[in-house]
C-alpha cells in the first residue's frame, strides 16, 4: 500500500494545467491574460451544528463567512443594509476573513491536515457575541471553500480519472459536495473540527480571531488507550470501584493476555485457570483466521542449539503484527464506531497491503522480542543464528585451519535455531522473495512494557504514541530496516494504515516525473518560487572530514550524501570499494550472530540486552547500509530517502496529492538526473488580497538506475 504513498503519478490534468500556466506568458492569448488578472480567489466558510457534516445537513445561515455575502447587503457602504445606513452600528462592515490556509500532510512525518482562518471583526460591539458563539467552540464542524473563477483556468476544468483516487469514495468524505465540485481544477474544499482560537484586541478597535482546525480526515490517530476497556473494567477481578488500577493501559494488556490464552485454552481443551494450562500449552503456532493475512499466536522455548531443544525456561507469548493491529481495532476503534458515524473506523496491517523488502541475511537481533519466523519457509534463515550457509562458511573455515595447522581441533559451529519446537503452522516472515510485516512476530511482555511506557510517559495516552514505540522497538531490533509508521489512507479517510515506508515497489519507482516548467526557461514558468534546503542529519556531518568518515557510519545516508556531493573521484572510489564493504559486513554479521548463540542461554535472564544483542544491532546496521554487492543495486533496491527537501510555491490549484513524483527544470542538472522528488505537504493560502497560493512540501529519494 505504501506504493499509494509514493511515485504516485501526477494528475494529467494539473500536468496539462500547469504546462498551459507557463507558455500564457509567452502566448498572451485573450485567455491568457485573463489568467493573469482575474484570478481572484473567493472563501467562503460554512459553520455547522452537527458533530459530521452529511449531505442533508445546513450551515448556520447568520454566521456564514465571506461566499456571495460580501457583494451584497452589509458589505455594501450605502442602501438599506449598507454599513453606513446602520444606525446601530459604527458604520463599519461586518465580520469578514482576511486570511485563510490549509495544510494536508503524509501523516508518516506524523503530522494531521489542519486549516486556520483568520476573522476580523470591525464592530465588536455588534458582532462579537455571533462570531464567538459559533467560532469559539472547540469540536463545531467548519467546511472550508477556496475558488477562482472559471477563467482561472486555462484548460479543461476537471480533474481526470485517477487509478490511486477513488473520486466515490472522497464523495463519501465530503457528502455535501459533489462529485463534480471535488473533481474541479479551480475549488479546493476542507472538512474541520476547531481546535482551538485566538483574539487579539486592534488599535483601530477592531478583532483579531484566528481559529485553528483539525481535518476531519486523519483524527484517529489520535485516538486515546483508554477508550473501549469499560466492559473489562466493570468485570476487574479486584470488584473494588475505587481502584483506579483497572483504567490504566495495563488493563489492555491484561484483556489481549486474556483473548490469546483463551484461544490456547480452547485449541488444548482445557482452563486457562487451571494447572493443567500450564503444562500443556507449550511449543504451537496458531493461526487465527481461515484466510491467512498475518494475524497468529506463537508459544514456545526460543532455545534450540544444533538442533538439541531444552524444554526448561521461560515459555514465550507473542502475537503476529498483523493480530495486535486487528485486536486495537477491537478494543479502541470499535468504541468510536459505537459512538458516531455511518463510515467505520479501522486500522489495517496485512499481507494484501503491508510488504517490505527482502534482506536475504535480516534477523531480530532479539528474538525473544521481536522474532521474526521462518514458518513453513525451510529456504529462509530469519530465526536462525547463524543461516545454514553461514555454518558450511564456518567449517569451511575451520578446515582450511587445521590443515594449514596440523594439530589444531576443527570445533563444530554453534547454532541457534529460535522457537524450532513449534511446528509452524505459518508461511512465516519471507514468502518468494518479500517480507512480510503482519507476520512479524511480538512477545506479548513486550506490548505490556510499551504500554506502560505510553502511560508513564506522555501526557495523552493515544494510539499513536503506543504505535511509534513499537515502531522503535521493531526497527532497533532489525537494524533499522523497517520503519513501521501509522498514517491515514490516502484514499479512505475513516482508514488508517500501519505500514513500512521503505517498502519499493520497484514497478512503481519507475514512475516517471512530471517536470515543473521553471527559471530556466527564459519568461515561462509556473513556478512564483522555489527553495531547495538540504539537512544533513547529525549521524552523518563527519562526512565534511573525509570519505573515510562519511562510509564508516551507520546511516545509510552517509554513503548517499558522499556520493551525490563528491567529486567524480569520490564517486568512482565508492562504487569500487562498495564491495569490499559488503563483504565485510557480511563477515560481521556471521559472527554476529554466532556469538548469540554462543550466549544463547543468557537471553533468558532478565535485564537490559546483553552485550551479543547490541553487537548484533550494529552488525545488522552495517549490514544494511551495504546489503548487496553492487553500489547500484543497492540504491535499486531502497531508493532511499535524501535530506533534501524543496519547497515549491505555484498558482493555487486542485489536484496535486501526497506522493506525486516530480521534477523542476531550472535546478542543478545532477539534482534532476539523480532524484525523484515526492510531495509529502500541501498548503492552500489565501490572504486578504484574494491570492490563492498553492505551496508543494517535497521529500527528495534517489532516483531508480
Amino acid at each position: 500500500m505504501s506504493n499509494l504513498l509514493y511515485y504516485a503519478q501526477v494528475n494529467e490534468s494539473v500536468r496539462n494545467e500547469i504546462r498551459a500556466r507557463a507558455d500564457s506568458a509567452l502566448s498572451r492569448t485573450n485567455e491568457d491574460l485573463a489568467f493573469m488578472l482575474e484570478k481572484i480567489a473567493n472563501v467562503e466558510v460554512l459553520p455547522y451544528d452537527t458533530s459530521t457534516i452529511t449531505a442533508d445537513s445546513k450551515p448556520i445561515q447568520e454566521a456564514i463567512l465571506g461566499g456571495f455575502k460580501i457583494r451584497e447587503g452589509s458589505f455594501q457602504p450605502s442602501g438599506p443594509q449598507g454599513f453606513l445606513s446602520d444606525s446601530n452600528s459604527v458604520n463599519r462592515t461586518k465580520p469578514y476573513l482576511s486570511q485563510v490556509s490549509i495544510q494536508t500532510y503524509d501523516q508518516s512525518r506524523g503530522y494531521l491536515n489542519r486549516g486556520k482562518i483568520d476573522i476580523i471583526i470591525p464592530d465588536p460591539t455588534n458582532d462579537m457575541d455571533l462570531i464567538e458563539s459559533v467560532y469559539c467552540r472547540p469540536g463545531r464542524t467548519l467546511k472550508l471553500r477556496i475558488q477562482h473563477p472559471e477563467s482561472a483556468v486555462l484548460t479543461t476544468n476537471k480533474l481526470a480519472d485517477d487509478e490511486l483516487v477513488d473520486y466515490a469514495t472522497l464523495k463519501e468524505a465530503f457528502p455535501n459536495t459533489t462529485e463534480a465540485e471535488i473533481r474541479k481544477l479551480n475549488l479546493v474544499t476542507f472538512n474541520g473540527k476547531i481546535s482551538n482560537f485566538t483574539y487579539s484586541y486592534e488599535s483601530d478597535g477592531s478583532v483579531k480571531l484566528s481559529v485553528d482546525m483539525l481535518g476531519t480526515t486523519g483524527t484517529y490517530i489520535n485516538a486515546s488507550t483508554y477508550i473501549g476497556n469499560s466492559e473489562e473494567n466493570e468485570n476487574d477481578v479486584t470488584n473494588n470501584p475505587d481502584n483506579n488500577e483497572n483504567k490504566k493501559l495495563s488493563s489492555l494488556y491484561q484483556t489481549l493476555l486474556k483473548e490469546v490464552d483463551g484461544t490456547l485454552a480452547a485449541v488444548f481443551q482445557v482452563a486457562t485457570n487451571s494447572v493443567e494450562f500450564t503444562q500443556k500449552v507449550k511449543n504451537i503456532e496458531i493461526i487465527t483466521e481461515d484466510s491467512y493475512t498475518g494475524k497468529s499466536i506463537l508459544v514456545g522455548n526460543y532455545y534450540n542449539i544444533n538442533n538439541r531443544n531444552r524444554t526448561e525456561g521461560t515459555q514465550y507469548k507473542f502475537v503476529s503484527l498483523g493480530y495486535l493491529v486487528e485486536y486495537i481495532n477491537k478494543k479502541i476503534f470499535s468504541a468510536i464506531n459505537n459512538e458516531s458515524t455511518d463510515r467505520k473506523v479501522e486500522c489495517i496491517c496485512d499481507d494484501r497491503f503491508c510488504k517490505s523488502n527482502y534482506r536475504e541475511h535480516l534477523v531480530s537481533a532479539d528474538p525473544t522480542r521481536i522474532l521474526l519466523w521462518t514458518g513453513t519457509n525451510n529456504a529462509s534463515n530469519v530465526s536462525k543464528y547463524p543461516s545454514d550457509k553461514d555454518i558450511e562458511d564456518f567449517k569451511k573455515d575451520a578446515e582450511a585451519n587445521r590443515i594449514n595447522n596440523p594439530g589444531i581441533i576443527s570445533v563444530p559451529p554453534v547454532q541457534l535455531n529460535a522457537f524450532a519446537a513449534v511446528e509452524p503452522k505459518t508461511p512465516g516472515f519471507l514468502e518468494n522473495r518479500t517480507a512480510y510485516p503482519a507476520r512479524i512476530y511480538i512477545n506479548l511482555l513486550v506490548v505490556d512494557e510499551l504500554l506502560e511506557k505510553v502511560e508513564r510517559d506522555y501526557k495523552e495516552p493515544t494510539i499513536k504514541n503506543f504505535f511509534n514505540l513499537l515502531s522503535t522497538e521493531i526497527s532497533t531490533q532489525l537494524g533499522g530496516e523497517i520503519s513501521m509508521k501509522l498514517i491515514e489512507h490516502p484514499i479512505e479517510s475513516n482508514i488508517l494504515m500501519y505500514y513500512d515506508i521503505n517498502y519499493i515497489d520497484k514497478d512503481i519507482a519507475k514512475t516517471e516525473e512530471f517536470v515543473i516548467p521553471g527559471f530556466d526557461r527564459k519568461g515561462a514558468s509556473a513556478i512564483r518560487d522555489i527553495s531547495i534546503t538540504t539537512n544533513v542529519p547529525d549521524s552523518v556531518k563527519s562526512m565534511i572530514y573525509g570519505l573515510d568518515a562519511a562510509t564508516k557510519s551507520f546511516n545509510s545516508t552517509t554513503v548517499y550524501s558522499a556520493y551525490i556531493f563528491g567529486s567524480d573521484d569520490t564517486r568512482k572510489k565508492i562504487e569500487a570499494d562498495y564491495e569490499k564493504n559488503h563483504l565485510d559486513a557480511l563477515k560481521n554479521l556471521k559472527i554476529a550472530k554466532l556469538e548469540l548463540a554462543q550466549n544463547a542461554e543468557s537471553l533468558d535472564e532478565p535485564g537490559p540486552p546483553i552485550n551479543e544483542i547490541i553487537k548484533l544491532q550494529n552488525a545488522l546496521k552495517g549490514y544494511l547500509m551495504y546489503p548487496t554487492p553492487k553500489f547500484d543495486e543497492t540504491v535499486t533496491s531502497s531508493n532511499p530517502v535524501f535530506p533534501m527537501e524543496i519547497t515549491v510555491t505555484l498558482d493555487g490549484i486542485n489536484g496535486f496529492k501526497y506522493g506525486d513524483v516530480m521534477n523542476f527544470s531550472g535546478i542543478p542538472e545532477k539534482y534532476i538526473r539523480r532524484f525523484a522528488f515526492m510531495v509529502i505537504g500541501i498548503t492552500h493560502t489565501v490572504n486578504n488580497d484574494g491570492d490563492w497560493s498553492t505551496q508543494l512540501q517535497l521529500k527528495a529519494r534517489i532516483k531508480q538506475t
